[in-house]
């Protein structure tokens, strides 16, 4: 099936060298929560969001790292490979 399928002629990339082109420069430093993800978020009955609780790694950051690391994070700690986000 690889041999088959037109790779050269795919206009999608995930080369690493393509994909961090399009990382803008950290302009912005913001609050950091950390550890967002769905059990540190609190719904209100009504169905907002009412707030967020496990702010022990609450800090500083580029304004972006949380769209880039939350998924990273959450699939370590989810799947048992908490030893691997020491890499970062």
């Amino acid at each position: 099936m690889h041999d088959a399928l037109p790779g050269p002629a795919c206009p999608f990339s995930w080369m690493a060298a393509d994909l961090l082109a399009d990382i803008p420069p950290a302009d912005r430093l913001v609050v950091c929560h950390g550890d967002a993800c769905a059990p540190n978020t609190l719904i209100a009955e009504d169905g907002h969001w009412s707030g967020h609780v496990d702010l022990g790694e609450l800090g500083v950051a580029d304004r972006f790292i949380l769209t880039f690391l939350a998924p990273l994070i959450r699939l370590c700690t989810s799947h048992g490979f908490d030893e691997h986000l020491s890499l970062w």
